[in-house]
């Protein structure tokens, strides 16, 4: 092992450290994974800012600040809440419209993102309707990662896979490509939640 190779292993321990006790803010984190890199001599400066041209990381960031904006508008808690009074009090009901809207939602926001603005919606549904929490949020959880793929912005791999494609001159696909399979997707996992989730939750 060499010494860069030991640099690169200590940088990516800290790091992977710093995100699980969540002290510092997670952009902050990856700046100074990036800096210490540069700092280190293992990476050339321009090496280190290079991921700035490329259109998957601006997308990335452009789909993150998206994300937040909207969250600050307001907009994602009165869906919420128009979403929480159509559901009734029926378990297969809530986890059904629940996994469809999150699930679409998680399409053009993170997922994380889709994640956190209707958990605690769900929570206090649990609560109220006293129906295990876990019942709830794993069939949402599993709708939020399917529902990523339903457009090419929707999950960092799809952006990455597009970007890749762009720099080999293959063609780029379009903003909706995979919509039929993200579709296909989702109707499945809720579909399996509604069918088989009591036995397995």
């Amino acid at each position: 092992m060499n010494a860069d190779i030991a640099v690169v292993l200590i940088i990516l321990t800290v790091t992977a450290v710093l995100l699980i006790i969540d002290k510092l803010r997670i952009d902050v984190v990856g700046l100074l994974c990036l800096l210490a890199l540069a700092w280190t001599g293992v990476l050339e400066p321009l090496e280190a800012l290079s991921g700035f041209s490329s259109n998957a990381v601006i997308t990335m960031i452009a789909v993150m600040i998206l994300g937040k904006g909207i969250s600050h508008t307001g907009v994602m808690s009165v869906l919420a809440r128009e979403v929480v009074k159509h559901t009734g009090s029926r378990h297969s009901r809530i986890v059904a419209v629940f996994s469809s809207v999150i699930g679409l939602l998680s399409g053009f926001v993170q997922n994380i993102g889709a994640a956190v603005l209707f958990l605690p919606a769900i929570l206090n549904i649990s609560r109220r309707q006293k129906i295990p929490a876990s019942s709830l949020i794993m069939p949402i959880g599993f709708a939020i990662i399917v529902g990523g793929p339903l457009t090419m912005i929707g999950s960092g791999p799809m952006i990455l896979a597009n970007d890749f494609l762009g720099k080999s001159s293959l063609g780029l696909y379009g903003f909706f490509a995979v919509t039929p399979i993200g579709l296909s997707l989702l109707a499945v996992v809720i579909v399996y939640f509604l069918v088989l989730g009591n036995r397995v939750l």
